[in-house]
């Protein structure tokens, strides 16, 4: 009998853990297309201002 209340707790402390980091991770990546979206919105609108912004020093090595 305490083994079958032990598993079961287990079974439901898994499930809890299963879904807190289901739910981090699903935040994590809304986030992430919040910011990618952001970052194309301010780059949309400087080119139509006429503003370019920095390129990196990675896509400076591609130009290479």
């Amino acid at each position: 009998m305490k083994l079958i209340v032990l598993l079961f707790l287990f079974q439901q402390n898994l499930s809890s853990w299963k879904s807190k980091l289901r739910r981090k991770s699903e935040a994590s990546y809304t986030r992430a297309l919040d910011a990618d979206a952001l970052q194309k919105e301010e780059e949309d609108a400087a080119i139509e201002e006429g503003i370019k912004r920095a390129k990196s020093y990675g896509e400076k090595m591609k130009e290479r």
